[in-house]
């Protein structure tokens, strides 16, 4: 993620409790499917790794996300800062849709957003300030 000079990252942290073996990849497949709806007006097709993904939500909002097994966290870079917001509360509802189904609404964890500055606050912070 840092050869990208502009956009938005976010972390959804799990180390209070677990990130488990195989969400990351449900998540990744949520979000291509998700992208399927605009793919005759998509400009980049989805590159899939083990513990990373690009892909293209809607024309034009390009997000990465990224696996970290030791820090129990999913990173979240969306390209487009005008479509930021809207890249991590679809994110944000696919965990919440995973947690439901596959968890039993069992599993917990924190937003963490990158302000403009660098600094690092919970996400119901930063929609106070």
């Amino acid at each position: 993620f840092q050869s990208h000079a502009n956009g938005v990252k976010c972390f959804f942290d799990f180390s209070d409790s677990f990130l488990p073996i195989g969400l990351f990849p449900r998540l990744l497949c949520l979000c291509v499917g998700f992208s399927n709806k605009f793919k005759h007006k998509a400009t980049r097709r989805p590159e899939l790794y083990k513990n990373f993904g690009t892909v293209e939500l809607s024309p034009g909002s390009i997000i990465h996300l990224q696996e970290e097994i030791v820090s129990q966290r999913i990173i979240l870079f969306a390209e487009n800062v005008e479509r930021s917001a809207k890249c991590l509360f679809i994110i944000l509802s696919m965990l919440r849709k995973l947690n439901s189904i596959v968890m039993g609404e069992g599993l917990e964890w924190k937003v963490i957003v990158e302000t403009d500055g660098g600094k690092l606050l919970r996400l119901d912070e930063a929609q106070n300030q």
